[in-house]
């Protein structure tokens, strides 16, 4: 319901800027924007930008038939360029089950991972983690790069969110490639330049802390990479462990800076902090509703999974 949505939005994105306002130079929200109506999503920017917010987030699935790069969306590309706030790409699957009323076309380029592990009998979650968001992230840079779309958005800036990196050294890699053999074929789009070179003009990528490939990779991500930390999911981490990485796979302390912070203040259009956090905190605080550790080793018990009648 697209006044649902942006009733919804709005509440959001309204308690997320008062949530900034407790240190507004190292606080920024990222905004929902209610992207089943484009004059809503539209309107939305403007108000969200008009309280500093860098970041509007639209998920890469196909609801209903809208893919988020269709033509009818143009009015938001143009209002996120004159508002300078970021194109957040954050894929999140569509399951294929269970969708609301009006969402039995919904569909995202993960969901036959997702009905493949299901059918395989696989135990795990882990590969569905790993590949949904992956799927959908390189799918999404694939369209965004081969269609013109940031040749008819030049001052367009856009994150790729949750979904690792290493992927993408080999996606703009085939990207590059197949421009070159059909560059001249009457229905690719004409592009101004590579589609890597386009990447790395408009685009950051974020990676986990655990994630060493960029860090072997040091000239390719120079000036795209960003860490990014899922606090608070169970795999998500703090800045240390990124150092960790980083160190281990010995990697200068300059890319280090770009890594840790600057792609993502320049990103961002964010000045340098006033204030720099130089001791880890070994214990991230959690709400009181959190599971304690004794609950949690306990759910992960075999029989925890067993339902009794």
């Amino acid at each position: 319901n697209a006044l649902g949505a942006k009733a919804f939005c709005k509440a959001y994105n309204e308690w997320a800027y008062e949530y900034t306002l407790a240190d507004p130079e190292r606080l920024f929200f990222a905004a929902l924007i209610p992207m089943q109506n484009p004059q809503y999503a539209v309107e939305e920017v403007y108000r969200v930008a008009a309280n500093g917010c860098r970041v509007a987030l639209v998920r890469p699935i196909d609801a209903m038939g809208n893919y988020p790069i269709q033509p009818k969306y143009e009015p938001v590309w143009n209002a996120l360029e004159e508002t300078g706030l970021v194109y957040g790409m954050h894929p999140f699957p569509a399951f294929g089950v269970a969708k609301p009323p009006g969402y039995s076309d919904q569909y995202s380029s993960a969901e036959l991972i997702r009905r493949t592990i299901s059918t395989s009998g696989l135990p795990q979650s882990f590969l569905s983690n790993v590949q949904n968001f992956q799927a959908e992230a390189a799918l999404w840079v694939t369209l965004v790069l081969m269609s013109g779309f940031f040749e008819r958005h030049p001052k367009l800036k856009a994150a790729v969110f949750e979904a690792s990196s290493t992927w993408l050294s080999f996606l703009l890699d085939e990207c590059d490639k197949a421009y070159k053999l059909y560059r001249n074929d009457r229905r690719m789009p004409p592009l101004e330049r590579l589609p890597s070179k386009t990447f790395f003009q408009h685009c950051v990528t974020g990676f986990e802390g655990d994630e060493a490939p960029p860090s072997r990779l040091p000239e390719f991500y120079r000036d795209i990479l960003a860490w990014a930390s899922d606090v608070y999911h169970h795999d998500g981490d703090d800045a240390w462990r990124a150092i960790e990485t980083m160190e281990e796979c010995e990697l200068p302390v300059d890319y280090q800076a770009r890594f840790l912070g600057a792609n993502a203040r320049r990103l961002y259009n964010i000045k340098p902090p006033s204030q720099i956090i130089r001791e880890r905190v070994t214990e991230i605080p959690r709400p009181d509703w959190w599971p304690s550790e004794e609950e949690i080793n306990q759910s992960l018990r075999p029989e925890a999974s067993v339902t009794r009648r």
